[in-house]
């Protein structure tokens, strides 16, 4: 069983991009929760926004590591 909250996760990192003035890409993150209809289209549309939010590199390099952390987690979970 993974243990690992991605939602819980997914929330906080939509809150430090927020919080960072990059709240468009925080409602990105939200916005897949928000959109899929089940828990797998969830986290492939939040993976799928990921992906894009790697290739910003205007973003704090902290708020790039959480995002990869993420991303790599969701990718695993997916597989």
């Amino acid at each position: 069983m993974n243990a690992y909250d991605y939602y819980s996760e997914a929330k906080r990192l939509a809150e430090a991009l927020e919080n960072s003035g990059f709240s468009d890409y925080g409602a990105e993150i939200v916005g897949a929760m928000e959109e899929g209809g089940t828990g797998t289209e969830i986290l492939m549309i939040m993976r799928m926004r990921l992906t894009g939010l790697l290739a910003v590199e205007r973003l704090p390099l902290n708020l790039r590591e959480s995002i990869q952390v993420l991303h790599d987690r969701l990718d695993n979970a997916l597989m």
